[in-house]
């Protein structure tokens, strides 16, 4: 019978689930965790285990519980400039000012605990100072403010009018402070749809009286109007326009809303699904979860949403009980963040009780065709309870050419990031193929594997290997091991000698073990005549 000799490359197109086994396009992998496109030894591409998680905070004593918010804040000390990084983890607020190797606790006021039993929360940094939207009981859910030069947190002292209350998001835009509310400033009734912005270049005045073009401005009181549904997220885009992500529309304020801003409705079909539920790439491109899973858009001041994740994961990420409401039963924290260093975007989906939860890496380099941030392919990440993050916050000056610039909020009150000197902490696995022994006839001819040769990384750790076999693609994917081994050095050659017309090739690595990668495999198959299914 005919021999054939193949290459096998490395599955560089990631996680893909929509097509049939029989179907499944080169180059993807039908299942993995815990490994990336780009390996760990030197950041080639050629998959391989993820970089290790490493705890930033070197103190003995993590914070303490969730990290809700994570922030920083650049600001003047004399004639020096500073930056201090923020934290809120469950009442209390944290500052540190060496990216968070140690913490220490800001004097003042106790933070909120937005919905029933916590939540996230988001700060903005304006004018040297963060402002932080809250919904303490005891003031009435006052803005809160976090001063750096003396590490302290207070509420809100308004200059004139009246600041917005019960806020849970906060940033800076046209040098405003904009918040969004669950209640009016007003009266008791809910306005979840409602926007406030401060006067330009002043975050203390919110006078909505005032007539001149730099007043404070809401959407009651704007002609821009305001919106038909809660606000669940805002993202600023510069100085040229906000982005509002509602419960099931999204919607981009463009301009200034006392300049001739207009509000103009970017899609009635989805929204956005947590105040952080979003991140932008240098070049612009905006990635958000949405019911219907991820979307991107983009540069510029809003287009027609983009789906990214339901043509290679239809059913996963679809319909994510977010921030609208947050109740502790049913609620997920989900923070997203683009990293600089490794170029790719962390999306955390995190059950706020432990458990039932989903992490990702999208890599945002155009696999095979050109390096942009257009699209995105899928790594799956698996981590203990406590390293289930509920917040993410890109610091550039936090990461170095090993380690993430991404620090990661956790579960267990613990900050870390990814780092390539750090082993994998999880088990690490992909899984090759379904692969045909008879190239396109299997269906039809009976065939066996032979000989396998592998080339590792130069510096791979050592690799186990599992071959399963079936009648079929998808008999292949959930069958039993066949065969089993270990490689260890950068050349190895394996005879299985196993006989039927398709197979998986799954490579995985302990817990803790040593960052591995592999080049290509090259299959020695055989024809072995007509086919007789045992069925």
């Amino acid at each position: 019978m005919p021999k054939s000799v193949f290459n096998i490359l490395a599955p560089a197109g990631g996680l893909y689930k929509r097509r049939s086994y029989q179907e499944h396009p080169p180059f993807t992998t039908p299942d993995c965790d815990n490994v990336w496109l780009d390996d760990a030894i030197d950041g080639r591409e050629r998959v391989g285990s993820r970089p290790g998680f490493a705890k930033i905070n070197k103190s003995a004593e993590n914070l303490g519980g969730a990290v809700r918010c994570l922030s920083s804040v650049a600001w003047l000390d004399g004639s020096t400039w500073k930056e201090t990084l923020f934290a809120i983890v469950a009442r209390a607020a944290y500052y540190s000012t060496n990216n968070g190797e140690n913490w220490g606790t800001a004097s003042g006021s106790s933070m909120g605990l937005p919905g029933t039993g916590g939540g996230p929360l988001t700060a903005a940094a304006l004018h040297q100072k963060l402002y932080i939207g809250d919904t303490t009981l005891d003031d009435n859910g006052t803005i809160k403010v976090f001063n750096p030069s003396d590490n302290s947190v207070s509420a809100i002292s308004a200059s004139e009018g009246t600041p917005p209350k019960d806020c849970t998001v906060a940033l800076a835009y046209r040098d405003r402070l904009l918040m969004t509310a669950r209640h009016s400033p007003a009266d008791s009734d809910d306005t979840p749809h409602m926007w406030y912005m401060s006067r330009s270049g002043d975050p203390l005045d919110w006078d909505y009286n005032a007539t001149d073009a730099l007043s404070a401005v809401s959407g009651k009181t704007s002609t821009a109007a305001e919106l038909g549904e809660p606000i669940i997220t805002a993202i600023p885009h510069g100085d040229d326009c906000v982005i509002f992500g509602c419960t099931n529309s999204i919607w981009t304020l463009r301009s200034d809303p006392n300049f001739g801003g207009t509000l103009d409705n970017l899609s009635q079909r989805v929204g956005i699904v947590g105040r952080n539920a979003w991140c932008r790439s240098p070049e612009g491109w905006l990635f958000f979860l949405t019911q219907d899973g991820v979307m991107t858009m983009p540069p510029g001041c809003g287009d027609t949403p983009r789906s990214i994740s339901r043509e290679r994961l239809p059913a996963d990420l679809l319909f994510v009980q977010g921030d609208s409401p947050f109740t502790v039963s049913s609620a997920k924290w989900v923070s997203m963040a683009y990293d600089t260093r490794f170029r790719g975007v962390h999306l955390w989906v995190s059950s706020y009780t432990a458990g039932d939860s989903s992490h990702y890496w999208l890599d945002t380099k155009q696999i095979l065709t050109q390096d942009s941030g257009n699209v995105a392919t899928y790594w799956p990440m698996s981590t203990e309870n406590d390293e289930d993050v509920f917040s993410a916050y890109a610091l550039d000056s936090a990461g170095s050419p090993t380690r993430s610039d991404v620090l990661l909020g956790g579960r267990g009150g613990d900050i870390r990031s990814f780092d390539t000197s750090e082993a994998c902490e999880s088990v690490s696995y992909v899984d090759v193929g379904p692969l045909s022994t008879t190239g396109r006839r299997g269906s039809y001819l009976d065939g066996r594997l032979d000989q396998i040769n592998v080339v590792l990384a130069n510096t791979s750790g050592k690799i186990t290997y599992e071959i399963r076999s079936g009648e079929s693609p998808e008999a292949a994917f959930d069958g039993e091991v066949i065969h089993s081994g270990t490689w260890t050095k950068q050349h190895q050659l394996t005879r299985p000698r196993l006989r039927n017309p398709y197979f998986v090739i799954r490579l995985s690595a302990t817990e803790g073990a040593d960052a591995w990668a592999f080049e290509n495999i090259t299959a020695l198959t055989e024809e072995r005549g007509k086919m007789r299914y045992q069925s």
